[in-house]
């Protein structure tokens, strides 16, 4: 059995606060995909921005996946960080 793929991209800058026009034009596009095999995929972080009480009713209804953010740092600054941290909390 054959697949076809299709994939439609938005691009938006960092820290992008999405518009209700920029969530009706990738509805928009999303609905005009014929499959019923389709889905959003997004980062986390920026699906978090569509939980914008706003936006969110607008998307309710989609199937957005994301993307897990991690963050880790590379040695010896893992430890220099939490030390950091760690002093700071004490601090309080």
């Amino acid at each position: 059995m054959k697949r076809f793929v299709e994939i439609h991209s938005f691009t938006f800058p960092d820290h992008h606060a999405f518009s209700l026009k920029d969530v009706a034009k990738i509805k928009n596009e999303f609905d005009e995909i014929i499959t019923s095999k389709k889905a959003i995929i997004t980062t986390q972080k920026d699906a978090m921005r569509l939980l914008d009480s706003q936006i969110k009713p607008l998307v309710d209804d989609l199937p957005i996946y994301y993307v897990p953010l991690t963050v880790k740092f590379h040695l010896p600054y893992d430890e220099v960080f939490a030390k950091e941290i760690n002093a700071f909390i004490k601090r309080f």
